[in-house]
């Protein structure tokens, strides 16, 4: 693990404000002490997922039980205990293989999440799923494997009665948010940890609107919702 010095951190410092300029400074100055937020998006299942376009060599599908041992190879920090505990805990698994060999993972979480970007636990609404510990090979990045493994994901999690996918990302970090608004996100709040020593107090703010196609979807299934309400459970629930 590296250790920093005075000067590392004082030429990391010079780094930023080149770079990004004294806002990201501050931010990230912010992020590593006292106060730390990211952006939520959402990617409503209820609008159209894009028809997949089959790679050659490559299947994609979930992770049988048979082949947990296999994910050793892609991610060796992950134990068959590990593995396991996820299962049991409810998350899915999504990979792609290329000549029998797994070359992408994929997992989602369900009711609360970890979010490494906080260092603190979210919790999730009912109908939310969170994407996350996602790894491609090097040898197989560039090739499509995220898209493909995302569209089948996206299909599975419509299939079992899921409304939306969840992602938050660093809100400095510009390419990761051009990532997941290319991917069919878009933008609903923000969320924070304020952490004191070993205190931790999540904050969210701006809260997302029901998707019309939501709504839509909730009538058609004969679900006697008060019309005038015009809100849904927030994907990320409340303050805590």
């Amino acid at each position: 693990m590296n250790r920093w010095t005075l000067r590392s951190i004082m030429r990391r410092v010079v780094e930023i404000l080149r770079e990004d300029g004294p806002r990201v400074l501050f931010w990230k100055v912010l992020g590593e002490t006292v106060f730390r937020r990211v952006r939520c998006f959402e990617r409503s299942l209820c609008d159209p997922i894009p028809p997949a376009s089959p790679i050659p060599g490559v299947t994609v599908g979930e992770l049988p039980a048979e082949r947990w041992g296999e994910l050793k190879q892609v991610r060796p920090e992950m134990s068959l205990e590990e593995i396991g505990r996820r299962v049991r805990r409810g998350e899915r698994c999504f990979i792609a293989s290329a000549q029998g060999r797994i070359v992408h993972v994929r997992w989602v979480t369900f009711e609360k999440a970890w979010c490494e970007e906080l260092g603190a636990e979210i919790p999730l609404a009912p109908n939310a799923a969170f994407p996350h510990k996602s790894f491609t090979t090097p040898e197989m990045r560039r090739c499509g494997l995220a898209t493909e493994v995302s569209k089948f994901c996206l299909q599975s999690l419509r299939q079992a009665g899921f409304q939306r996918m969840v992602a938050v990302v660093d809100a400095e970090n510009q390419a990761g948010l051009r990532a997941v608004e290319k991917a069919g996100y878009h933008p609903t709040g923000w969320l924070a940890v304020l952490r004191l020593g070993p205190w931790r107090h999540l904050i969210r703010w701006n809260g997302p609107r029901s998707h019309p196609n939501e709504d839509q979807a909730a009538a058609g299934a004969g679900e006697d919702a008060d019309k005038t309400s015009g809100t849904a459970s927030a994907p990320v629930a409340g303050r805590r």
